[in-house]
């Protein structure tokens, strides 16, 4: 359906992406999947304050 599609997903919080994550797969058949994984904090700001 899609030649492309980007899920970002928090590995943290399993609940927030199992269903996207299977519609995601339906929607890229034939194209690119890619996933962007969250990242956890290591104790500095990348936004100042």
């Amino acid at each position: 359906m899609f030649k492309t599609i980007v899920l970002a997903i928090d590995l943290e919080e399993e609940a927030t992406w199992t269903k996207a994550l299977a519609q995601a797969v339906k929607m890229a058949e034939g194209g690119e999947l890619h996933l962007l994984a969250v990242v956890p904090d290591f104790g500095f700001s990348v936004v100042g304050q």
